[in-house]
């Protein structure tokens, strides 16, 4: 069977395109270090400019030790002296048959999950991010952080 070098060049520029295009340029990436969760503990980023991208992100590290399938945070994200968003999110970690979500890296995974889009005409907001589970302090999380980045493209 004959194929010519047209399909075959086709498939090529169908294939650069589509990588292209699922990568996600992140604007703004910022991180707090955890160990161990105390309920009380309020995780605050501030100055976080939303000019450039147009989703927020969580990103969470834990370690197997993390005892839960899932994670409950309570989100509050402001901008100026408005609360913008203030609700109360269930980050699945773990799949249905009992494996954990994202990527594995040195010991422990990392998972993220979108919040929401983002408002384009705010210049800057801030989040503030408080553990909702039913432990007084959460063992396993070892990185709670949010990324900005450009919306995924989907084909």
């Amino acid at each position: 069977m004959y194929h010519s070098p047209k399909s075959g060049i086709g498939w090529i520029f169908f294939l650069i395109l589509f990588v292209s295009c699922s990568d996600q340029k992140t604007y703004f990436s910022q991180s707090a270090t955890i160990g161990e969760w105390p309920s009380q503990r309020v995780i605050h980023f501030k100055e976080i400019p939303a000019s450039h991208g147009d989703e927020l992100v969580a990103r969470i590290e834990h370690s197997d030790q993390y005892g839960y399938e899932n994670l409950y945070l309570k989100v509050s994200l402001s901008a100026k002296t408005e609360t913008l968003l203030d609700t109360l999110i269930n980050i699945p970690l773990m799949d249905d048959q009992g494996f954990w979500l994202g990527q594995k890296r040195k010991g422990s995974w990392v998972a993220e999950h979108k919040i929401l889009e983002l408002n384009q005409n705010e210049e800057q907001f801030e989040v503030r991010i408080e553990q909702f589970s039913r432990d007084q302090n959460l063992k396993g999380i070892q990185q709670m952080g949010i990324l900005v980045r450009e919306n995924a493209v989907s084909l």
